[in-house]
């Protein structure tokens, strides 16, 4: 092994406080400072030429988890705490490679930290009762910069993990990339730390995620504190997930309660309203029969007139029978036949600019039903394509027939009935008008919902209604801007 003997070398080797020696690849001493000599009260002949362990422990032996005889085998460097009297030493050694990487020797260097553990146990018992208060919190507490530095056990439950994954990270890697206003969470977060660090408390709604992705809301207070002259932010993380989850099924039920009186309230009007419609489709009924026969012959349009006051009749008789609960007889109903008088009815408001198309694969289809409902179903489908259209003009197609649907078709059916893969009979409206927004899908078979200025929001409810009645099954696409297709299935005559 070169020597090592230059002015500059002696210089800073023995101006060192740190104890340091140079072995052999043996282990045998072969340089020490100043430092080492001064710590142990001994003359350099005292250590050159002997083993470390025969210096310092007075031994003939290593001392258990000795970092010389790791680093002899790991050729990387080792160390450990080792108390030597009164003293506590961090004890490095590092071996030092030729060009080929064979150990030539070692190089031994030995820190005194007495009073560092020292200093650390006195901030340990200190600590304790903070510690304990830390953790007891209810809500999540952090010690934080521009990232996590310590955190308490409340915190580690509300983001379903460990301790040791918070921290180290910074908040905007427990936040969605958004927070519910729009804001970056990264950026938002980043301004209002410098506005506490500035000494201005916060106190603000935080959407956090947990591990797993979910999401926490949170209310988050920001606060300055000083520990050893440097400034920290403690945050107080209080978890209202649970609370606003028991709002919104507060609200749910609230807005139930309310429809519920609605209904109510449209179960004691609507037999009123019904009479006097009644009464109003009789007199017009014996107006009609006072005209003569023969200009019924001359003009079909009276007969057209009286027979469509006749299914407004029956109509009504069919709302009362709903009103009061009583069950209405299923009976045949030819499906395109049904359809086609729909079409003529529609032909007063449907505009010059849409065009009405009825495909069919069937020249009859027949099931078993409610012919009323059936009429509901188609007319309110029909009504709800004219108005998508618009002024901007178009096409409704509608088709009819019968096909088997599977399982995996009908788990897609948004009516609240059980149905079963079999053959269908099925009617499709389709239009390109302006479609729907996904949140509007949403609410699509809500009483009272409607987009329209004018419009009640019961049209699609009795849509629903209509199909559950026959046991059947509904589906919807829709794209904005493009058009929707509503797909209505009914069990097939047997």
């Amino acid at each position: 092994m070169k020597e090592l003997k230059s002015d500059l070398y002696e210089v800073f080797f023995n101006a060192s406080n740190d104890l340091m020696l140079f072995l052999s690849k043996e282990g045998v001493v072969l340089e020490c400072n100043k430092a080492f000599l001064s710590m142990f009260n001994l003359k350099k002949e005292d250590v050159i030429g002997k083993r470390c362990f025969e210096v310092v422990h007075k031994t003939g032996f290593h001392v258990e988890g000795c970092p010389l005889l790791k680093a002899q085998g790991s050729r990387k460097r080792e160390e450990m705490e080792m108390i030597v009297g009164d003293r506590v030493f961090r004890v490095t050694v590092d071996p030092i490679l030729d060009n080929e990487g064979n150990i030539e020797g070692f190089a031994h260097l030995a820190t005194d930290i007495t009073n560092y553990k020292s200093l650390i146990k006195s901030l340990e018992d200190s600590e304790s009762k903070f510690r304990e208060l830390f953790n007891a919190s209810k809500d999540g507490q952090i010690i934080m910069r521009e990232i996590f530095l310590d955190t308490n056990d409340r915190m580690a439950e509300i983001f379903k993990c460990n301790k040791s994954d918070i921290i180290g990270k910074r908040p905007a890697d427990f936040s969605p990339l958004y927070q519910p206003d729009g804001s970056s969470s990264f950026e938002k977060s980043n301004t209002l730390i410098n506005m506490a660090l500035s000494g201005v408390e916060q106190e603000f709604y935080w959407q956090h995620i947990d591990k797993d992705g979910n999401p926490v809301d949170a209310i988050v207070h920001l606060k300055k504190i000083t520990i050893n002259n440097s400034s920290y932010l403690l945050a107080t993380v209080r978890d209202i997930s649970e609370q606003l989850f028991y709002e919104k099924v507060k609200k749910t039920l609230d807005d139930k309660v309310n429809l519920l009186e609605r209904a109510e309230s449209m179960q004691n009007i609507v037999p009123g309203v019904i009479h006097d419609l009644n009464n109003a489709i009789t007199t017009t009924m014996g107006l009609l029969d006072l005209i003569n026969r023969e200009e019924f012959l001359r003009d079909p349009m009276f007969i057209q007139l009286k027979n469509s006051m006749e299914k407004i009749r029956r109509f009504s008789d069919s709302i009362i029978n709903i009103v009061n609960g009583r069950l209405e007889r299923p009976q045949e109903v030819e499906i395109n036949g049904l359809i086609d008088e729909i079409i003529r009815w529609l032909k007063p408001k449907q505009r010059e600019n849409i065009k009405i198309m009825f495909n069919r694969t069937e020249k009859r289809i027949v099931i078993s039903g409610y012919p009323l409902r059936i009429q509901q179903i188609v007319m309110n489908l029909l009504l709800n394509s004219i108005e998508a259209i618009g002024n901007r003009g178009g096409e409704i197609i509608i088709q009819t027939g019968r096909r088997f649907y599977s399982k995996a078709e009908i788990s897609n059916n948004l009516a609240s009935t059980n149905i079963v893969e079999d053959e269908y009979v099925y009617i499709v409206v389709e239009d390109n008008g302006c479609g729907m927004s996904k949140q509007t899908m949403s609410k699509l078979f809500e009483p009272f919902f409607t987009t329209k200025s004018y419009g009640k929001g019961l049209g699609m409810l009795s849509v629903k209604n209509a199909v559950e009645i026959h046991n059947g099954g509904i589906f919807v696409e829709s794209v904005e801007q493009k058009g929707t297709r509503f797909e209505v299935i009914l069990p097939r005559f047997k």
